[in-house]
């Protein structure tokens, strides 16, 4: 074999080697993390549970170290008394130290789908029917926001169903009557042949917005126009 062989392989022992280094490790890991409580070494064990024991006696007045106070119970009751065991967080197991993030991620998840939610993935969706979905499932949950409805006429009026645009503005108007909503039920009755509505609807739309949107008093002005011209066809013999 040339030498190239001979580093190729080596090369390969050595990837080898490092994937099942990663392998025990990550199975060490998942262990301690999700399947073992954490249990000090004996060593560890002993310090904490002396260090424990000196502050114990340090607030209750006691000896400053707790193995002098040991040797000297054992001298006067010619025995090692048992030790007391004192919480300390650290020999708490991480099961339960997780809970508080476990039940985070529950509240998290479980509020991932609100109302709010539905009504931005509309707004970020391009897709009229999408759309149209997306608001849906939010007025199921809130169906008092207006604006919600307002999104839902929009991206039905895109896909040419009059009709039902119509009666999300007509919830819109039950709510918060306005110029715009006006203009935009108007536009809905002329493209259903509903002229005499539709002019009914864009003459409130001038009164509402004739001192506050000269723009949109504009297109209603010129929206009206439009319907009068077609329903005098209508009604020409």
């Amino acid at each position: 074999m040339s030498w190239i062989s001979w580093l190729f392989l080596l090369a390969g022992v050595y990837l080898i080697v490092l994937a099942v280094r990663a392998i025990i490790n990550f199975v060490s890991w998942f262990r301690e993390e999700y399947l073992d409580d954490y249990t000090p070494e004996p060593r560890d064990r002993r310090r904490l549970e002396e260090k424990s024991e000196r502050q114990a006696q340090q607030m209750r007045g006691g000896p400053s170290s707790s193995a002098a106070g040991r040797a000297k119970e054992k001298d006067h009751a010619g025995e090692e008394p048992p030790r007391k065991r004192i919480p300390n967080p650290v020999l708490a197991p991480r099961r339960a130290r997780r809970l508080p993030a476990l039940a985070e991620l529950a509240r998290w998840l479980a509020a991932k789908k609100t109302f709010d939610y539905w009504v931005n993935l509309a707004l970020a969706d391009e897709d009229p029917q999408k759309r149209v979905e997306h608001c849906s499932k939010a007025l199921k949950l809130n169906p008092t926001y207006a604006p919600a409805w307002g999104l839902k006429a929009g991206a039905l009026w895109n896909l040419k169903r009059y009709e039902e645009a119509d009666r999300c503005y007509d919830k819109i108007l039950e709510m918060d009557p306005n110029a715009l909503a006006w203009h935009r039920k108007g536009l809905c009755c002329r493209h259903l042949a509903k002229h005499k509505e539709a002019i009914e609807c864009f003459d409130k739309a001038l009164a509402a917005s004739a001192a506050e949107d000269r723009e949109l008093y504009q297109e209603a002005l010129r929206s009206k126009t439009l319907a009068e011209e077609e329903l005098a066809r209508r009604q020409a013999p």
